[in-house]
């Protein structure tokens, strides 16, 4: 798909994805994503994480996911890294 084509200029519309395909929890969603086979990355638990500083400022970095429940995720990153200090 080119950056100006919309969706319904693709041709293949069997990657549409429709509110009704989804899981009306969010956690459970994503376990369905998780759990699919390796049509995604190759490590599944490898994510980026991004939060944004009250300005609006984005700060991306990669960390592992633990694990994931219903109370949320749980990941890790470096102690080392620039993110650990903020």
């Amino acid at each position: 798909m080119k950056q100006n084509d919309t969706p319904s200029d693709h041709p293949d519309t069997t990657l549409a994805l429709r509110e009704s395909d989804f899981a009306p929890d969010p956690i459970d969603q994503f376990h369905r994503w998780y759990d699919e086979p390796a049509r995604g990355p190759a490590t599944p638990d490898e994510m980026v994480l991004a939060t944004a500083t009250r300005d609006g400022a984005p700060s991306a970095r990669f960390v592992l996911l633990k694990g994931f429940d219903p109370s949320g995720f749980r990941f890790f990153t470096s102690y080392l890294s620039r993110k650990d200090t903020s």
